[in-house]
């Protein structure tokens, strides 16, 4: 078999983390305990800043000279990137590519739009340049697609329609305008088609020979995740999860175990189904679908998600997860002067405003999710010193917005329809022995929690 190489964009982000360590225990075999030849001769992970292999919590057998890891690459300097790009040894080789980038976090929708659009266009032209044996590419997009943020608006009724399918149309303007996941993929598909267009030799606007027998040599898919559930090696814009952990870990040393700990969303996020997506399943999915061959055709997209169509619920699921830190999981608290999710942080309280000013704003409001945290900074300290917890900046820089965001404001059926992935031949479960879609769910969170304790995040 021809040497195989990997190559993942976005390495120290949630999705680019689990693609890293998914290439390293790729096997031929599905039995990852067999002796059979790793999949990946070389996996390069690019990031930003640099990172370092203990932070990818690497088990003996992946811990070896297969993982590169190099930083420093912005791709948002196209004409720098370039530079950078050749000079890594053996790029060349790169036959499989991972795109899970993601920048400008925070900032509005035309910004991040701008951003990540550049980003790909950058990427694309540094692959279609410089990586002259590509068979499959790999974008990872999400369920912004179908337009969770501008549920309500008007004209979107009929394109709102639950459990999404990847074939259903995009949203009308304006709200198209804002989706860049839109423009990143237009964008492939026309550099792919450019490909048809080149010249004998399969050179296209300065290409690499990326054409063979009349048509592109390379295949790529779209991997759309909803919630992505799962641990980064530092904090981490989208980590939905390590929010909610380090709440909960902070609520149980605080308050006590067995005590009872309200679920900080809205009623309707508490009744209303919805469809994570663990990161573990996000890497395997991502590895496994540019493996296919023959199998899969070209340019598809595949919702990626732990459920089923049903999806589960908060209502079933918030019981178990609090289990895990010893608390007994209850329905929501009341829905008073509830905070808006762009000031949802910590450090509102830190500095100009005092404990006692923040418990008294928030007088006679049942205390959870991040009200309660920043109603109790002086216990922070007592939290961050216990043995098994690492003061990583986890209290201020955990993404408390996005928590609040997602748990009180989107208030809609949130399921995309998982079914495709499954069609095509898929394992779900993987390794997992799983019951049911519930259980699938919460091993997401539990297999993210016990990552964050061993990395000193949570207690």
């Amino acid at each position: 078999m021809s040497p195989r190489q990997a190559l993942i964009f976005g390495a120290s982000g949630i999705s680019g983390w689990a693609i890293v360590r998914e290439a390293l225990q790729h096997k031929d075999s599905t039995d990852r305990n067999s002796k059979t030849k790793p999949t990946f001769d070389r996996v390069l992970a690019l990031s930003r800043s640099p990172l370092d292999e203990s932070e990818f919590l690497l088990t003996k057998d992946t811990t070896n000279k297969r993982l590169v890891l190099h930083s420093g690459i912005d791709l948002g300097q196209a004409e720098d990137a370039h530079v950078l790009f050749k000079n890594i040894e053996g790029i060349e080789n790169t036959t499989h590519v991972y795109y899970a980038a993601y920048g400008g976090h925070g900032t509005d929708l035309p910004t991040l739009k701008k951003i990540n659009a550049t980003f790909f266009r950058t990427a694309v032209s540094l692959i279609t340049t410089h990586c002259s044996n590509l068979e499959f590419l790999t974008i990872q997009t999400g369920a912004k697609t179908y337009g969770f943020e501008f549920y309500g608006q008007p004209g979107m009724s009929e394109y709102y329609q639950p459990p999404h399918l990847e074939t259903a149309p995009r949203l009308p303007a304006p709200y198209a305008d804002s989706i860049f996941y839109y423009e990143q993929i237009d964008g492939l598909i026309r550099t792919h088609a450019s490909i048809l267009e080149s010249d004998g030799n399969g050179n296209a606007r300065g290409k690499v020979n990326l054409k063979e027998k009349g048509k592109p040599k390379w295949k790529w898919a779209e991997i759309r995740p909803d919630l992505i559930i799962g641990h980064t090696p530092r904090s981490n814009g989208m980590g939905f999860a390590q929010a909610l952990g380090v709440f909960l870990s902070m609520y149980a040393f605080v308050e006590g175990k067995g005590k009872e700990v309200k679920f900080p969303g809205a009623e309707e996020v508490w009744k209303g189904r919805r469809t994570d997506s663990s990161q573990d399943l996000v890497g395997r999915f991502s590895v496994w679908v540019s493996l296919q061959g023959d199998g899969v055709a070209n340019g598809k997209a595949y919702n990626v998600v732990d459920s089923g169509r049903e999806g589960t619920t908060w209502e079933e699921d918030w019981p178990r997860l609090c289990e895990y830190f010893g608390l007994k999981g209850v329905g929501p608290a009341s829905e008073e002067n509830d905070i808006d999710p762009t000031s949802a942080s910590p450090t509102s309280v830190s500095g100009s405003e005092s404990e006692s000013d923040a418990g008294t704003q928030m007088e006679g409001k049942e205390l959870t999710g991040v009200d309660w945290v920043m109603a109790h900074e002086s216990r922070w300290g007592d939290w961050l010193a216990q043995k098994r917890v690492k003061d990583l900046g986890q209290v201020k820089g955990s993404s408390w917005d996005m928590l609040v965001g997602v748990l009180k404001f989107l208030k809609m059926d949130r399921r995309l329809d998982g079914s495709e992935m499954r069609r095509i031949g898929f394992n779900i479960n993987g390794e997992v022995n799983a019951k049911s879609d519930g259980d699938v769910v919460a091993e997401g969170y539990f297999r993210a929690w016990d990552r964050m304790r061993k990395s000193g995040i949570i207690a």
